[in-house]
Order: C-alpha cells, then sequence, then structure tokens
C-alpha cells in the first residue's frame, strides 16, 4: 500500500517540477524582452509604437508630444524616397522612420540620425531623426543605407556584412547633397588629389566616426567622391551586382576592385 502512495506521489511531482520549470522560464524571457525593448536602442525603435509614438503614415512615426506641423515631415521623405528610388531603379526596403524632438527619447533611440539594421530571416531597418534634422538630404542619406542594408542582409539571420563602413557612407552620400561634403570641399581637402588619403583603410565604426568631428566630416567628403568616381568608371549594375555578391557570402574584398 505505502510503495502505491509513494509512486502516485511521485508522479504528482513530475507536473509540479514541469509547471514550475515553464513559469520559471517565461519569467525570464520576458524579463529579458521587458529589458531588451526598453533599455536597448534597438529594441526601443522596434517597440517604437509603445513608447509614445504615432503613426502618421505607413512606416512613420513621431513623438506624440511633437506639436509642431507633421507634414513638412511627410513632404520631405517623399522627396527623399524619390531620390533614392531613382539612384537604385526601384527600392526594396521598407524601414521604420522614428522622429521625435525629445532628448531623452533620442538617447532612448540611441541617435538623432542614423540608421540601425537587424537580420533575422530577412532585413529591417530602423532610422531615428530628431526634428533638426529632417532636411531631404539626410532623410535620403539614412534611406539609402537602409536600401543597401537590405540588398546585402535579405534572406539572412544575423549575418556579418562584411561592409567597410568608407562603403556604406560612400554610397549613402551618393544621395546626400548636402554642400559640406561635395566635390569643392573634395578638392579643397585634396589640393585637387594633389594630397589625397586613402580613405579605404577606415573599414570599421572606430575607424571612420572619429572624437573629431572635422577629421569624420573629412572621412566623408573622401569616402563620397571616391565612391562616386567608382561608379562613373564602372557602373551602377556592377555596384548592385557587389551588393548580391554580398548577400550570397562573398567577401568584399573578393568582389570590389
Amino acid at each position: 500500500m505505502s510503495g502505491d502512495i509513494d509512486k502516485r506521489s511521485h508522479k504528482m511531482k513530475f507536473p509540479k517540477i514541469a509547471v514550475i520549470s515553464i513559469l520559471s522560464v517565461t519569467t525570464v524571457i520576458s524579463i529579458v524582452v521587458l529589458i531588451f525593448c526598453n533599455f536597448t536602442a534597438l529594441g526601443y525603435r522596434m517597440t517604437v509604437s509603445f513608447h509614445g509614438f504615432k503613426e502618421i503614415s505607413n512606416n512613420i512615426y513621431v513623438d506624440e508630444n511633437y506639436a509642431g506641423d507633421t507634414s513638412i515631415f511627410l513632404e520631405r521623405i517623399d522627396k527623399a524616397k524619390s531620390r533614392v528610388e531613382k539612384f537604385f531603379g526601384n527600392t526594396e526596403s521598407s524601414p521604420i522612420i522614428i522622429i521625435s524632438g525629445s532628448k531623452e527619447k533620442l538617447s532612448r533611440l540611441g541617435g538623432d540620425h542614423d540608421t540601425k539594421t537587424i537580420a533575422f530571416n530577412g532585413s529591417k531597418s530602423y532610422i531615428s531623426l530628431s526634428v533638426n534634422y529632417t532636411d531631404t538630404d539626410i532623410i535620403a542619406h539614412e534611406l539609402t543605407h537602409s536600401e543597401v542594408h537590405y540588398r546585402i542582409l535579405k534572406g539572412k539571420f544575423f549575418i556579418n556584412t562584411n561592409l567597410p563602413v568608407w562603403f556604406d557612407e560612400g554610397l549613402a552620400m551618393q544621395n546626400d547633397c548636402r554642400k559640406e561634403f561635395d566635390d569643392s570641399q573634395w578638392e579643397a581637402l585634396t589640393r585637387n588629389s594633389e594630397n589625397l588619403e586613402d580613405i579605404s583603410q577606415y573599414t570599421t565604426p572606430e575607424a571612420f566616426y572619429n572624437q573629431d568631428n572635422e577629421i569624420t566630416t573629412e572621412h566623408y567628403i573622401l569616402a563620397r567622391h571616391t565612391v562616386k568616381d567608382w561608379i562613373e568608371q564602372n557602373g551602377k549594375d556592377k555596384l548592385f551586382s557587389i551588393l548580391t555578391d554580398l548577400n550570397s557570402g562573398k567577401a568584399f574584398d573578393d568582389v570590389f576592385c
């Protein structure tokens, strides 16, 4: 009799242990998700609709506390999209654009004019913009990043893009017409190519984005002009072929020449 009781008691313990284990795992997962969504820049962007932002058009979110005219954002975004579509022939990406004037929210977004991209069986970019950085050039710059990242990462799972920062930024600058980065600035910086620095050495964010803003600006000028010259010599079809090759897993140094 006592043996039967022990068996029944033993059988009853297993469901309790299973329930406790499931609850423990669920709790841990919930805490991790909560931390990711609220205390990481990418997580905050991915869950932007839960953080006091309203969707004013498809994939375009503005801080609900912004009191200004949001239609100007839509006009500039449309112009920027047209510019990027003209460059690529057509666009495949569909980034989320997030706009805020709050320093606190911009801090949590992790940037006032930048693009963060996640690859998980596809590619999705999240563009964060301060209301002070919503001109057409900057928006077009970030949309170009989104398109490039999508073409390289589509169908991938957290893969290393192998894309050097100088080339990524140089491409984005092709749709960015700000005068502080144009050909006249390149001519002055390089003395019309007499004092030319090799921009291809700046492959990483740490190397390209210098603490000295003037040096970083110089890197943008050099990257823009280098990529512009390369496209003029090789054509856009070659550029698009490189993006396809990178998506297939080939190394940048093997396909760029």
